[in-house]
């Protein structure tokens, strides 16, 4: 049998009309992202930009995208069985967590905070070797992004599991959430953390943006190319997508991303879990909107200059094939009046 305080406080959670609507809105925020992120993955080959990219950046992309169809999924998952729970099970006394449920469905919402961090600067260092080191780059081939993408993982293991982990794991909750008394003030220190570590990353991307910018522009005054490789040919092509699709896309990511990490961090420093539960839940899923809302803006923005940059090339390609045509059409006429 439960404690009676610990059914007082279910009960208190389940009446709780903000709480159940907060959920809701959690939910419908995240569907659109995720229906829109299954797009992206299921029309990926008829995208020639996106087809054509190194090895490495694509094993990139595709942890980018596991990292954030998680999140959302078990975002939509866990507030859809939380509305149900919260709905059906009336009984009093019917709403009661174990530690252990509850970081199986809302866990992968938290982690997927510090992972984001870690993918954004695995693709500025991506980014960096491609263009500034592409020599070395090219010669160690795949390994060099199969090495990143592991030391990501394991990195973002073991901080999970020192911000997350608590003692008792089959100890009960009266509500459902990710983070418990225990951990609470080790994700604020997390989130704290994570805040000067993405300004950062984002100077690095602008900087990085910049010098490749100017190298490009310099390079440009050059008609003839007496020192031709093909590692400069993909720096040049690295260049071009660094300024058209990563750029824009990671600087969206960034305004979004740090909104939220000021919010959620200030929000747990002004407004601890034991002074109102019940309004500190409904408080943290509104801020976890930001994150929605960023992630749904990126994916926009990555459909859109995708669009853009086949478009340009689909111009370019008429526009080149339309002056064969007439160089081929003028020679002809020549020969004849020959």
């Amino acid at each position: 049998m439960y404690s009676t305080v610990l059914c007082k406080e279910s009960e208190e959670y389940r009446v709780y009309l903000p709480l159940r609507a907060s959920e809701a809105a959690s939910a419908g925020l995240c569907i659109p992202a995720f229906v829109m992120l299954v797009y992206t993955a299921v029309t990926r080959k008829e995208r020639v930009i996106t087809s054509s990219l190194h090895f490495n950046f694509k094993l990139l992309l595709y942890n980018i995208w596991f990292i954030v169809a998680s999140q959302l999924l078990f975002d939509i998952g866990s507030c859809f069985y939380m509305i149900w729970r919260l709905t059906f099970l009336s009984d009093y006394c019917s709403n009661i967590f174990t530690v252990w449920e509850c970081f199986l469905i809302r866990g992968p919402i938290l982690w997927a905070i510090p992972a984001m961090t870690l993918a954004h600067a695995a693709a500025l260092l991506e980014r960096t070797l491609a263009t500034r080191c592409s020599e070395d780059y090219e010669r160690r081939g795949k390994c060099m992004g199969m090495m990143t993408m592991i030391g990501l993982w394991v990195v973002g293991a073991v901080i999970d599991y020192n911000i997350f982990a608590v003692d008792n794991m089959f100890g009960k909750l009266a509500y459902c959430n990710a983070t418990v008394p225990e951990n609470q003030g080790r994700v604020r220190k997390m989130l704290t953390c994570l805040l000067p570590l993405e300004l950062l990353i984002t100077a690095g991307d602008i900087g990085l943006w910049w010098i490749n910018r100017r190298d490009q522009k310099q390079t440009s005054c050059f008609r003839i190319y007496t020192d031709y490789s093909l590692s400069k040919s993909f720096q040049k092509s690295e260049n071009y997508l660094t300024s058209r699709l990563v750029l824009p896309i990671s600087l969206i990511h960034s305004a979004f991303y740090l909104v939220y990490l000021t919010l959620s961090s200030s929000f747990r420093s002004a407004y601890g879990y034991d002074s109102d539960p019940k309004a500190f839940m409904v408080g943290i899923m509104l801020v976890n909107g930001v994150l929605t809302i960023g992630i749904t803006t990126c994916i926009i923005t990555y459909l859109w200059c995708i669009r853009k940059m086949e478009n340009d090339r689909r111009l370019r390609e008429l526009e080149h094939g339309s002056k064969k045509n007439t160089e081929i059409y003028f020679k002809m006429l020549n020969s004849q009046i020959k």
